[in-house]
């Protein structure tokens, strides 16, 4: 089961994300509970050619403040909310998705106020 992960801790989570982070090259929501962690530029690019917005690169934030915009983010989300990070697939330029947050699953530690699902 290694994308749906189970998470014991908020901590555990926040370090599983961060680690991510960090390799990434930005991040994106759909204002409602799409949220998409770009592994490379391709998947940046691919994002504003589908309207994303807001998108915030690597080279306009660091990984400890996606972290924190991310659980903004995860917050203000419907119920449906995942988090994935998206990656351009080198040998057919496809994209692999990676499940760090499962589809309604919680972000243990979170404050829910807000979500209004």
């Amino acid at each position: 089961m290694k994308g749906n992960k189970m998470h014991k801790c908020a901590n555990c989570t926040d370090n599983s994300i961060l680690q991510t982070l960090s390799l990434c090259s930005g991040i994106t929501w759909d204002k409602c509970h799409k949220i998409y962690i770009l592994m490379d530029e391709g998947q940046v690019d691919q994002m504003y050619s589908y309207g994303y917005n807001p998108i915030i690169t690597s080279a306009e934030m660091s990984s400890e403040e996606m972290l924190e915009t991310l659980k903004e983010w995860y917050v203000k989300s419907c119920g449906l909310r995942f988090i994935s990070a998206v990656a351009t697939k080198a040998k057919d330029g496809g994209d692999r998705f990676t499940e760090l947050l499962a589809q309604g699953e919680n972000w243990d530690g979170l404050d829910e106020e807000g979500d209004d699902n």
